[in-house]
C-alpha cells in the first residue's frame, strides 16, 4: 500500500508541475472543458424512511430544471459576484425543495434542479453554454452577472422560446422585444425616471 501511495503522490506532483509549466509558458491555464455543478434533492433518500414517522414527507410529481452560466472560477472577471449569485440560487433551491416540498402546481409538487456551468466571464463561452442548454431538458434559463454576458444568452433564449431569468442584468437591450426575459432590477433606461419625477414635484 505504501509503495502504491508513493506512485500516486509522484503522479500528482508531476501533473502539478506540468500545469505550472503550462501557466508559465502561456500566461493562463488553458481549460479542457466546462465545469458544471448540479444541485437537487435526492428522491430516493427523501422517501427511504430516514425521517421520523411524524415528519411529513415530500412526494414529487416531477422536476423543474433551471440552468445557466455563471462565473465560477477564481480567475473569472465576475467571479466574486458570480459565486454570490450561485450561492443565492443554491439556497433558494434547497429551501424550496426541503421545506416547501418543491413548487406546487395543479398536477402536483415539482422539485427544482439547478444546473450551472462556468462561463469564464466570456461571451463566447456563454453562447456555447446557452446553445447547449436549449437542446437539453432545461425548463428555465438563468443568467449570471453582467448585461454583457446576459445579452447573447437572452438572444438565444428568445429565439428558442425559453423563459429567461436575468437578475444580474440591467441594460435595456437585453430585455427589449423579449417577452420571455425577466429581470429583477430596473433597466438602465429607467434609472433616472424617479429622480426626474421627484425634481418635477419639487419645482
Amino acid at each position: 500500500m505504501k509503495h502504491c501511495t508513493v506512485h500516486v503522490w509522484q503522479a500528482l506532483l508531476a501533473s502539478s508541475l506540468l500545469c505550472l509549466s503550462t501557466f508559465v509558458e502561456t500566461g493562463a491555464m488553458a481549460p479542457r472543458g466546462i465545469v458544471s455543478v448540479k444541485r437537487s434533492i435526492d428522491h430516493d433518500m427523501t422517501s427511504s424512511g430516514l425521517f421520523r414517522p411524524d415528519e411529513p414527507k415530500c412526494t414529487f410529481a416531477g422536476t423543474i430544471v433551471l440552468g445557466g452560466p455563471f462565473s465560477l472560477h477564481q480567475d473569472d472577471k465576475f467571479f466574486q459576484l458570480g459565486t454570490k449569485q450561485f450561492v443565492s440560487y443554491s439556497l433558494m433551491v434547497d429551501y424550496i425543495n426541503r421545506f416547501k416540498c418543491g413548487i406546487q402546481l395543479s398536477s402536483g409538487n415539482y422539485a427544482i434542479e439547478l444546473r450551472t456551468f462556468d462561463d469564464q466571464s466570456d461571451t463566447l463561452w456563454t453562447e456555447v453554454i446557452a446553445t447547449e442548454l436549449v437542446k437539453r431538458d432545461v425548463d428555465i434559463i438563468l443568467a449570471g452577472y453582467s448585461s454583457t454576458l446576459t445579452k447573447p444568452l437572452a438572444e438565444i433564449a428568445h429565439e428558442s422560446g425559453k423563459l429567461l431569468l436575468a437578475p444580474g442584468a440591467a441594460s435595456t437591450p437585453v430585455f427589449s422585444g423579449k417577452q420571455m426575459a425577466f429581470g429583477t432590477v430596473p433597466p438602465t433606461a429607467k434609472y433616472l425616471a424617479q429622480a426626474v419625477e421627484g425634481l418635477a414635484g419639487v419645482g
